[in-house]
């Protein structure tokens, strides 16, 4: 054999043999689970009472606005089915078993409500229906 062909063959084994080093070595570590994953590891957006908005890691407590230092909460969307979406501040609690739910909701400006009364519409009064989205983004 000439000396191009050994080189060829021990260039080609290399490259097979280091492939799938390269390949793990390149890979994103996988997301965990939706069931694994905890408010803290989501980004969310927030809004102050001032109308400022921006993003930040979940939390249970408030978080204070960049902007005004005012206390902010989390904002999603609810939607009537004859009015349209309106952003819903969100407060969350965690049970005893540690897991976490929505204690309570709020279009901007107005009272709270426990999940359970839920949102009104501000032009019908029909209550608004929680928009499922993934808050992690999973596709």
């Amino acid at each position: 054999m000439s000396r191009a062909a050994v080189f060829c063959l021990v260039l080609g084994g290399s490259v097979i043999v280091l492939l799938p080093f390269v390949w793990h070595a390149l890979q994103r570590a996988p997301l965990p689970s939706v069931a694994e994953r905890t408010l803290e590891n989501v980004v969310l957006q927030w809004k102050c009472d001032a109308g400022h908005t921006f993003e930040a890691p979940g939390h249970v407590d408030p978080v204070f606005c960049k902007t005004c230092n005012n206390n902010a909460y989390p904002v999603t969307g609810y939607a009537c089915p004859r009015h349209g979406r309106f952003q819903v501040q969100v407060k969350f609690e965690r049970a005893d078993d540690g897991s976490l739910r929505t204690a309570a909701v709020r279009l901007m400006g107005r009272d709270w409500a426990s999940e359970a009364e839920g949102v009104r519409c501000p032009r019908c009064e029909r209550r608004l229906k929680y928009e499922q989205r993934d808050p992690f983004g999973t596709p």
